[in-house]
């Protein structure tokens, strides 16, 4: 006897996966969800159970597929360039540490001087922490107080 369902995708929660069924079914695709109870019960066991497991039957599978390829291709939200920028520079603004060169957030700050820290070592016998070191951008090399 041949299989009439094939699990088409899994998902790693039911949200998910029912909002590909609603796309498939609205494509005209008869589909079901396995495993959506037992994960609804206990979701940290998602992945011993295979995930949600979204099943179609074996003469719409080549749609389905499509149906997926199309929905994996496309944005959700339409973002303009415009918008890419504003955003961008909102994060900037309430970001204060990041390089004033090139503006990339990949920036390390010395916890302390070193040069204080070993003459403080070499002259005192213990450290003194001072806790005023430089910043280092990694995109391009540059250093700032």
């Amino acid at each position: 006897m041949q299989k009439k369902w094939i699990t088409a995708r899994t998902f790693p929660d039911v949200v998910s996966a029912e909002v590909c069924k609603t796309k498939l079914e609205s494509e005209g695709i008869q589909c079901e969800i396995e495993n959506d109870e037992l994960i609804n019960m206990n979701p940290l066991n998602a992945v011993a159970y295979g995930g949600v497991k979204l099943g179609v039957k074996i003469k719409d599978a080549k749609k389905a597929l499509e149906i997926f390829h199309q929905l994996d291709a496309k944005e959700i939200y339409n973002v303009t360039e415009e918008d890419k920028k504003r955003i961008e520079n909102n994060k900037l603004q309430k970001i204060k540490n990041y390089c004033p060169n090139c503006g990339s957030l990949e920036i390390f700050r010395e916890p302390i001087s070193k040069r204080a820290f070993a003459l403080s070592v070499l002259l005192l016998g213990f450290p003194i922490i001072f806790k005023r070191g430089k910043w280092h951008c990694f995109n391009c090399k540059n250093n700032w107080k």
